[in-house]
């Protein structure tokens, strides 16, 4: 399931999907200025900005177009240094700015502060921009979401008293394991 549809044989953006939907917001906007200002400040022209965005290419068009098994973001989580690194050469001259140290905390705490709600899940985050949360499966599913990581603690919740079948998430029954529930 990717954006609402069901695709049998996978789509070539699903990598690039995932990570606008799997990374803090406010670390993509940093990423975006550091590529558009590395653009604008000649980055790409230099050999080992080139051979870093060349293995990026490599690595993002293997698995967009040949790799078949789109099952998690795990197989590309090896791209996400490269881009950084491209990025950060963009950003290169922003420590001299006297307000950037500062932009970076809120990057990092923005970006923790969004990571937080996912404590002891960290497999099931998106980013803020995915609302409401109760309907990222619909985004993206599996192993995006849920690998069975909690698959020992079912029966437990389902004995709780605070919980009854209306407030289970989806409503309706679904193909496979529909467990996820919150609190009247």
């Amino acid at each position: 399931m990717i954006l609402d549809r069901l695709h049998v044989n996978g789509v070539w953006y699903y990598f690039g999907l995932l990570w606008l939907l799997k990374t803090p917001v406010l670390l993509l906007a940093a990423t975006a200025a550091g590529l558009v200002l590395g653009k604008r400040k000649a980055v790409f022209r230099r050999p080992a900005a080139r051979f870093l965005v060349a293995q990026l290419i490599v690595f993002l068009g293997y698995f967009s177009l040949a790799f078949h098994a789109q099952v998690g973001y795990r197989f590309v989580l090896m791209c996400l240094p490269l881009v950084y690194l491209v990025a950060a050469a963009g950003l290169a001259g922003w420590e001299r700015m006297p307000w950037s140290q500062w932009l970076g905390v809120l990057v990092v705490a923005a970006s923790l502060a969004e990571n937080v709600l996912y404590l002891g899940n960290p497999l099931a985050f998106t980013n803020a921009a995915v609302q409401p949360k109760t309907r990222a499966y619909r985004w993206i599913t599996d192993s995006n979401l849920d690998w069975g990581q909690n698959g020992d603690k079912v029966e437990q919740w389902r004995r709780q008293p605070e919980l009854d079948a209306a407030h289970w998430e989806p409503a309706h029954a679904l193909a496979g394991r529909n467990v996820s529930a919150r609190a009247r």
